[in-house]
């Protein structure tokens, strides 16, 4: 059976096996005033640690000078897995397949904040430093635009007897959905903000496990000079040496549902 991983954010995707979808975040710099939406992009990885048993990443990257992400380190965000459409439907699912239980949950830890560019620091000092405190860990500065990313962890088991034996859709999306999309990110209507990534359960999930997601070595958020060329490199690196190729793809404001 084909292996498929998707991971989706605002307009850009990574096809691994010529399948698989992935996250490219491009942020829109501009100098402007406070808005109250947040959430400027994202991406999820997982990694395989058993049979039908994942260790999920989820970093979202957020525009300091919207609304707040979370209160403090105790933040947890919950992520929903459930079966992908089927072809009748536009999707990839057999048609009329079944699944028990036809939806679960992961809940999602914060594990870290910081800014991103904190390259800019080293070479400029603190005029270098963007307008983020990362929850209170660090003195803001001035420079703009201010995006900081936060990396939350959970686990996903789906080694459930009931999906071994009752289950016949082998493509299951796990998403996390926010009701803030960052105004500076030009989305007409600023609708909802939607990333989702979808696992074969059935294919190389056994043990030894070889189903994981590519992984991105880079920083997602480029600030670059107008008129210049700039080359944008995500630094994709697959770690079970699929192939990966590019799309432009449509942002997602719900699952599966474009903007």
């Amino acid at each position: 059976m084909e292996k498929l991983d998707t991971k989706l954010s605002n307009a850009f995707s990574v096809n691994k096996s010529m399948r698989w979808i992935a996250f490219l975040l491009v942020a829109w710099c501009s100098i402007s005033e406070s808005y109250a939406t947040h959430m400027a992009g994202g991406d999820i990885e997982y990694t395989c640690i058993g049979p039908r048993k994942w260790s999920i990443k989820l970093t979202v990257y957020r525009y300091c000078d919207g609304i707040p992400l979370c209160p403090s380190f105790a933040c947890t965000r919950t992520m929903t897995v459930t079966p992908s459409p089927q072809i009748a439907q536009g999707g990839i699912n057999p048609n009329g397949c079944t699944a028990n239980p036809n939806s679960l949950s992961v809940v999602m830890q914060l594990q870290s904040v910081e800014d991103v560019g904190k390259g800019n620091i080293a070479r400029c000092g603190l005029l270098g430093k963007n307008g983020c405190d990362n929850l209170g860990q660090v003195a803001p500065g001035g420079y703009r635009p201010s995006i900081e990313k936060y990396v939350f962890t959970g686990t996903l088991d789906m080694n459930i007897p009931s999906l071994s034996t009752a289950s016949t859709c082998p493509y299951w999306d796990i998403g996390w959905f926010e009701s803030a999309r960052n105004s500076t990110v030009n989305v007409q209507g600023q609708p909802n903000f939607y990333i989702q990534a979808t696992i074969n359960i059935n294919d190389r999930s056994g043990s030894p496990c070889i189903n994981n997601s590519p992984v991105m070595k880079n920083e997602p958020v480029a600030i670059f000079c107008a008129g210049q060329e700039y080359i944008f490199n995500m630094g994709a690196v697959d770690p079970d040496r699929d192939s990966l190729t590019y799309e432009i793809i449509k942002s997602l404001q719900a699952a599966n549902t474009p903007v």
